[in-house]
C-alpha cells in the first residue's frame, strides 16, 4: 500500500461505513435511508478500522478498542476479557472476513 492509500485510508472506511449503514427495508423502492453511529450510540470507539456484514444482516466494526456488531438497532461490543478464553485475543480489530459458510 502506498503511502497516498496509507494516509486516506481511514477517509475511505469512514466512507464505507455510511454506504453500508443503508437501511435496505425502505418503505418506497429508490429510497435510501442512512444511519451515523458514533460512540454516542455505543459504539466503543469513533474511527473505525474495518467493516464487513454477515449473512445475518449484522454490520461489524472493527476498532482499536474492541469489535461492535450493530444490528439496525443497537450496538454491541466485544473486548478482550482476561478470565474468558473465548473472549477476543486483544481489542484491536484491524481486519474482518466472512468465510464461505458467512460466520
Amino acid at each position: 500500500m502506498g503511502p497516498f492509500a496509507k494516509q486516506h485510508r481511514s477517509s475511505w472506511l469512514a466512507i464505507a461505513a455510511g454506504v453500508l449503514f443503508v437501511a435496505l427495508s425502505a418503505s418506497r423502492a429508490g429510497e435510501l435511508h442512512f444511519q451515523h453511529l458514533t460512540v454516542n450510540d455505543g459504539l466503543s470507539q469513533s474511527h473505525v478500522e474495518t467493516i464487513t456484514q454477515d449473512r445475518d444482516g449484522y454490520i461489524w466494526l472493527g476498532t482499536a478498542s474492541g469489535l461492535n456488531r450493530f444490528d439496525g438497532y443497537g450496538v454491541e461490543v466485544y473486548k478482550h476479557a482476561p478470565d474468558d478464553g473465548g473472549s477476543l485475543s486483544h481489542d484491536g480489530v484491524y481486519a474482518l472476513h466472512v468465510d464461505a459458510q458467512g460466520t
